[in-house]
């Protein structure tokens, strides 16, 4: 969900910044680490850490990669050497830790603190995930960490995720964490042990006894944010809590499956937002909570909203729909039965034994591993009310809680039959424990009395004649089944048997799966003929499954039976597959793919080939199944199942409900083989608009790639809306080309994406008009948190009334790498905030390559034409970093390929390209530009090669291309013109034209024959631009102006390589050059490049213009230079290119061999 961020954040980090200028000059702080002498860090042999040298050492071996060791301390750690704050009066700079552990490359191993203190942890921070460990997180392996004690603690961070032991912590077991005293300020997502846990985390034993401060939003006593699947057991918080919303005892926002079991808190809560959801226990649920056991809260413990007091309730907000399984095991204990030992009883599940204890008279509170307790003369109801008398801490004074039942409700016997039949009990209405007696005294676990018929007696009802029961259900899918002993009977008794109404007309497919060799049959009806029978398929037992198919008709009933070929009952896990292949009818157009194996994983996804395979698999996904994945197998008309409204023909209009769900998001992979979906229709009121709806990654990034897009009309008057998706996070989205149609919405709207939160846009163009409210932009409309884009383009114009742009309407901190945008931007507002590019940077921009953009674009407020910019606005605390790298070039130059040659980095290769002579613009294709080089005579030259199949080489019909061999014999450099411009995989050639651009494509296949050696001695570059050194006895020669300031002289001179300073390395004349990929050079053995009369090989092959045979590039040249400079007949003079001269100005030269200098 899109956040504004507050004012004070942005201050923050500006007076943090002036902080530093206006600072006295300070002894940098420098760290000296050291590796700790144990162990090799495995799990088995830890790193054995002693020191905070040695932590800080394993700190950045996992951060270097390392992110599997192991480590376990020896001693208590002092980490002031390692992370202070700043000392003026002593002049020792700050110096904060760096977490152990970073996003997507996190750490998964195991950290055993022994019970040893680290003190003195200090951060002072703007980046997210701050604490001891940064970011944990690896859905495959789980990571522990366990018995910590932490003393001193100082943390403040005006980013997102922060934690004493971690800032963001998932699939990590975390247990025996105790702070103890120091502070923690942070601003989202706050808490003691772990600002936000996710994906199977358990947090167990761990104490907190520091306050928690977080500025904005979750903020809790032992967890800020609990998202899917997080259980707290046997934890406590001692220390208050304060925040903006969503503010808990023990967690501030439990957003999925969170599970706590007997924890305690104690502290006061203070929240500062109107929008309460604040409580001693958890501030606000939004999906499922369980308490197991019991959590316990001190009830005169405060709210506080600012300074006025509230009403204290355990949980702040629990919005509808939302549940709390075991809500009633929430109690609020006063101070007096707190100190009597009445929480610790209860939290160790109503007996003395277990994690809890106290000292009675002496602590106020339970504590973890405290002093056992025993009731003295203690007496409560089994509803855990009514709470009496006390405990104490000797065992000899121990007696037992007296305990009163509620009133009962009694359960007659039940004969059995063919169905379980029933002992007689009594349960209690208070505490649901079933007694054998009305006095309730003696418990019972089982009530449950065997059946004694082996099998039931069906009636046309489809419900047992003898015990009522309803025959158990079948549906489309893979179920769980139990196949039971059966008689041996040849009618349907001898199976057991499920009821199937078909789900669409077509053919049914039943198969088993299990360990046991099975038989199946079909019927039509109860007791009537068999309609098919399957034995076991195979007789020699390898195969233990049957399979059959029958033709149903949608919604007709059919009776399917399964036994075990002994009749004997099957144990273990055992499946009953049911798969349809059905006929499309005008009351079913949702109709599932039948793909027998395919089980819609990702390396086994559901193959779509239709409209209602489509709007099967979003049915699918919207009710829960979220990891489901797809391909398309055909190009899709949509006009089925999506359309306008056609009075004239009564047809009622029907909009595409997306696929996926803000409240259960999708997280999968659809995958659309470069298939095309045509007319999507949506007209909605509803937010989150597109082919997809609102999709987030979870553990595992979502994926959608590779679909064409054809007539869209989408028109939203909600928030939201993109032709691919209406809101995404943490996806990877690739491929996707938006030809034609229309896209109208209200705020976030964009060509691909409507909003996008760390997430990839990739190799993706639009081409239809984006028009909106605000926040429009040709690829995505708002952008936040380390969301990129790169090769995407947009052609399309965007319309709207503020924070418009070509590639983003509204971005926070976006990366754009080699992106292009041509469409005008139109706006109807006075203060519209729009660009070609962006419309307004909120906090950070990153431009690597380059930014794109047709000059000749227009700006227009209604139709008036208004004065072009690339950013419309820009906060006064945002960077953009690179923007130089934002380039205009005018419709003339874009038509010659210039566009396409920066977007790939100036270089061949790469995802742009452009068909010159019929692209207007650089377009994704695979028709590349090559760059020559003028020469003499208006014309260019240049080298090429490819590594990776066949190319034809081509300029437009008006222009000229020859293509050449380059072979060289007693210094003289040759030129043969190819019979055709095609160029075999891995071959150099030369290339002479008129332009400066050519296109190369390659072929579809590889059947070409490269020249041999003989016939070319030139050689094609690497695939990665790196240094090539000549073999002995040949020399190396470059394709470079002899001048090139002026860019004169253009030819092949030898080879060389400079330092780092730019200065030649004259040994590697034309034994060393710097190839650059897609490119050639000369190899030419030393004797063929030596003219006879030299002993030293030609130093340069200048083009002399037209001539398709070069000479060489030396020119006899009376006189020598001499000290003088002046020219005599004794000896030749070249400079370090290879090219004669004639009057040489103060340098260095070669002359006869020889370096010289002339002064």
């Amino acid at each position: 969900m899109k956040k504004k961020l507050p004012q004070f954040k942005w201050l923050a980090a500006t007076l943090l910044f002036v902080t530093a200028m206006v600072m006295p000059k300070m002894a940098w702080a420098q760290v000296t680490t050291s590796q700790p002498v144990n162990g090799d860090g495995t799990a088995a042999n830890p790193y054995q850490i002693t020191t905070a040298a040695e932590l800080a050492w394993f700190r950045d071996y996992v951060n270097a990669g390392n992110t599997t060791a192991c480590a376990r301390l020896e001693a208590d750690i002092d980490m002031s050497e390692v992370c202070h704050a700043a000392d003026e009066s002593n002049g020792v700079a700050e110096l904060s830790w760096e977490p152990i552990s970073k996003k997507f490359n996190s750490w998964h191993g195991s950290f055993d603190g022994n019970n040893k203190t680290i003190s003195n942890l200090y951060i002072n921070t703007s980046a997210q995930n701050s604490g001891l460990f940064g970011y944990i997180r690896n859905s495959k392996v789980k990571s522990s960490i366990k018995d910590i004690i932490f003393e001193k603690v100082n943390i403040t961070s005006t980013a997102d995720y922060s934690g004493v032991l971690a800032g963001y912590a998932g699939n990590t077991d975390i247990s025996g964490i105790t702070v103890n005293n120091g502070s923690i300020n942070g601003y989202s997502y706050v808490g003691g042990i772990v600002g936000r846990t996710q994906s199977s985390t358990t947090i167990s034993n761990c104490v907190n006894r520091i306050s928690i401060l977080g500025s904005d939003y979750a903020i809790g006593g032992i967890v800020g944010y609990v998202d899917k699947s997080t259980s707290i057991t046997n934890c406590a918080n001692y220390g208050n809590v304060n925040g903006g919303r969503a503010v808990g005892g023990i967690v501030g926002l439990s957003y999925g499956l969170t599970t706590l079991c007997n924890v305690f808190s104690s502290g006061n809560v203070t929240f500062s937002s109107d929008a309460n959801g604040s409580g001693l226990v958890v501030g606000l649920v939004s999906s499922t909570l369980t308490i197991s056991g019991y959590a316990i809260y001190y009830s005169d413990a405060k709210i506080y909203y600012d300074t006025t007091e509230q009403e204290p309730v355990a949980l702040g907000e629990v919005p509808s729909p939302v549940t709390v399984t075991g809500e009633s095991n929430i109690k609020g204990l006063s101070s007096e039965l707190l100190k009597s030992g009445w929480g610790a009883w209860l939290l160790n599940g109503c007996q003395s034994e277990g994690a809890w204890g106290q000292t009675i008279n002496t602590d106020n509170y339970p504590v973890l591993n405290g002093t056992q307790i025993y009731p003295k003369d203690a007496s409560m109801k089994c509803t855990c009310t009514d709470l009496s008398g006390t405990f104490t801490n000797t065992s000899s004074e121990a007696s037992t809680v007296s305990l009163t039942h509620d009133t009962y409700t009694h359960y007659e016997y039940i004969a059995p039959t063919c169905a379980e039949g029933r002992k007689e009990y009594y349960e209690c209405n208070g505490c649901h424990k079933k007694f054998s007696d009305a006095a309730m005294t003696v418990e019972i676990d089982n009530t449950v009395i065997e059946r004694t018929n082996a099998h039931h007696d069906f009636g046309d009802d489809y419900v047992c004649k003898n015990c009522s029961a309803a025959m158990p259900e079948a549906t489309l899918g893979d179920a769980d089944i139990v196949v039971e002993k059966t008689d041996n009977y040849d009618s349907q008794y001898g199976y057991n048997l499920f009821k199937y109404v078909a789900d669409g007309t077509g053919t049914l497919h039943v198969k088993s799966y299990g360990d046991a060799d099975t038989e199946g049959a079909l019927w039509t009806s109860v007791g009537g003929e068999v309609a098919s029978s399957v034995n076991n398929d195979d007789s020699s037992s390898s195969e233990t499954d049957f399979s059959l198919t029958f033709d149903v008709t949608q919604g007709e009933t059919y009776i399917i039976g399964v036994r075990q070929k002994s009749h004997e009952a099957i144990e273990g896990d055992y499946i009953l597959r049911l798969r349809g292949s059905w006929t499309e009818t005008a009351d079913r157009m949702d109709i599932e793919p039948f793909v027998w194996t395919g089980e819609g994983t990702g390396a086994s996804p559901y193959e779509l080939t239709s409209a209602c395979h489509l709007l099967w698999f979003a049915k699918l996904v919207n009710n829960g199944n979220t990891t489901a994945c797809a391909r398309l197998e055909a190009d899709i008309d949509m006009s089925k199942v999506c359309h306008a409204a056609d009075e004239n023909n009564g047809v009622a209009e029907l909009s595409w409900e997306p696929i996926s769900k803000r409240s259960n998001p999708w997280h999968g992979s659809f995958d659309g083989n470069n298939k095309t979906i045509s007319n999507l229709y949506i007209n909605t009121s509803a937010q989150n608009s597109g082919l997809f709806g609102s999709i987030s990654g979870g553990n595992v990034k979502s994926s959608i790639k590779d679909i064409i897009f054809e007539k869209v009309n989408i028109t939203s008057t909600a928030d939201y809306s993109g032709v691919l998706v209406g809101e995404a996070s943490y996806t990877d989205i690739s491929g996707i080309t938006v030809n034609s149609g229309s896209i109208n919405g209200t705020t976030d709207v964009g060509g691909i994406v409507g909003y996008a939160n760390e997430t990839n846009i990739t190799n993706c163009v639009n081409r239809i008009p984006i028009v909106g409210s605000g926040n429009i932009g040709g690829i995505i409309g708002y952008g936040v948190r380390n969301t990129s884009v790169t090769n995407c383009a947009n052609y399309g114009d965007v319309k709207g009334n503020y924070y418009i742009g070509g590639i983003v309407g509204y971005l926070v901190d976006i990366t754009l790498n080699n992106v292009f945008t041509s469409g005008n931007i139109i706006y109807e507002s006075t203060s519209p905030y729009c660009g070609l590019v962006a419309g307004h940077v909120n906090e950070k921009l990153t431009i690597q390559g380059h930014v794109l953009y047709n000059s000749d674009a227009k700006f227009f407020h209604d139709s008036a034409e208004q004065t072009v910019q690339t950013i419309g606005q820009k906060s006064t605390t945002a960077t953009i970093t690179g923007e130089s790298n934002i380039v205009g070039l005018n419709s003339g130059n874009l038509k010659t390929g210039e566009g396409a040659w920066m977007l790939n980095g100036q270089q061949s290769t790469g995802a742009w390209g452009q068909q010159l002579g019929t692209d207007d613009y650089p377009v994704l294709s695979d028709y590349k530009v090559i760059k020559a080089a003028k020469g003499d005579n208006d014309t260019y030259w240049a080298t090429f090669s490819n590594l990776n199949s066949d190319v034809t080489l081509s300029v437009p019909s008006a222009r000229n291309l020859n293509v050449y061999n380059a072979t060289v014999s007693s210094g003289t450099m040759t030129l043969t013109k190819r019979t055709d411009n095609q160029v075999a995989k891995g071959e150099g050639v030369l290339l002479k034209t008129d332009g400066e651009y050519v296109n190369a494509k390659a072929n579809e296949t590889d059947g070409l024959t490269a020249a041999d050696y003989a016939n070319n001695n030139l050689v094609a570059t690497p695939a990665t631009e790196q240094t090539i050194d000549a073999e002995a006895g040949y020399t190396l020669y470059r394709l470079t102006y002899n001048n090139s300031t002026d860019k004169t002289g253009l030819g092949f001179y030898l080879g060389l390589v400079k330092d780092e300073n730019g200065k030649v390395d004259e040994t590697s004349l034309g034994k060393k050059l710097k190839a650059t990929p897609g490119k050639a050079y000369l190899n030419v053995s030393t004797e063929a490049a030596t003219k006879p009369a030299n002993a030293a090989p030609t130093r340069g092959f200048a083009f002399p213009g037209d001539d398709e045979t070069t000479g060489i590039g030396e020119i006899v040249i009376e006189g020598d230079a001499g000290i003088s400079g002046t020219a005599n007949a004794d000896g030749r003079i070249y400079n370090l290119q290879g090219q004669q001269v004639t009057t040489p100005v103060k340098g260095l030269y070669i002359k006869n061999n020889k370096k010289v200098i002339i002064k």
